[in-house]
């Protein structure tokens, strides 16, 4: 699945971040510094998009998450703006929707990267 093309290409703006997340566990020790290991698991990084949308292209982007994403579950490829690449996301969380302007809006999500 693929990201729609009838919705913005993810882009790069002022609210974008990108999360790389702790790879180690921490454990207290009774005395002296406590001990690091790294976790046998590779955490995801993730990437947090805010688009200028209109109403329609909010209903579409429901829509994919919804129906075609099973509520967000299932992987899809899209442009990473940062490296030029496709890669493949899932998202992270729901979608938030706000006011611009008239009748324009933001969507705000998280989408980890499924290496």
């Amino acid at each position: 699945m693929a990201w729609p093309e009838t919705l913005p290409r993810l882009a790069l703006t002022q609210n974008y971040q990108e999360t790389v997340p702790d790879g180690s566990y921490r454990t207290a020790t009774d005395s002296g510094p406590g001990k690091t290991r790294p976790r046998p698991d590779d955490p995801n990084e993730t990437r947090t998009f805010t688009q200028t949308v209109t109403s329609e292209q909010i209903d579409i982007l429901k829509q994919f998450y919804r129906v075609t994403l099973a509520k967000g579950s299932l992987p899809f490829e899209a442009f990473d703006p940062r490296t030029g690449e496709n890669v493949r996301f899932r998202f992270r969380g729901g979608l938030r929707f706000g006011a611009v302007s008239g009748r324009l809006f933001t969507a705000q999500f998280t989408l980890e990267i499924i290496s």
